[in-house]
């Protein structure tokens, strides 16, 4: 119940504080990732995990947004090598969990 609250409120304060800190493009990327998980907060957990399980790539595909915010939040890099890290860390992530459903079904 705590996270339906805290995470709208996250969602706006950390895209306020990127609006600041690196312009309304991050700002924009913050409030869709951080605005995504908020949202989802509101959806039961019983229809929910099926649905996760279901489009694991879309799912993961979230990394992306929310590890390009953390690191332009927590750094001073610069905002283009911000988006590279996070494009090739999702694609990472997106090819282990490949991999291990892979590896699953054999």
């Amino acid at each position: 119940m705590l996270q339906k609250v805290l995470l709208p409120i996250m969602a706006i304060l950390f895209s306020i504080l990127l609006y600041g800190k690196r312009g309304w493009a991050a700002a924009a990327v913050g409030a869709f990732g951080w605005g995504a998980l908020a949202v989802v907060s509101f959806i039961d957990r019983n229809r929910l995990i099926p649905w996760s399980t279901g489009h694991w790539v879309l799912d993961g595909a979230m990394f992306g947004p929310l590890l390009f915010v953390g690191l332009a939040f927590l750094t001073d890099m610069p905002t283009l090598v911000c988006v590279a890290i996070a494009v090739v860390g999702c694609a990472l992530l997106l090819a282990v969990g490949s991999l291990l459903r892979t590896r699953r079904a054999l």
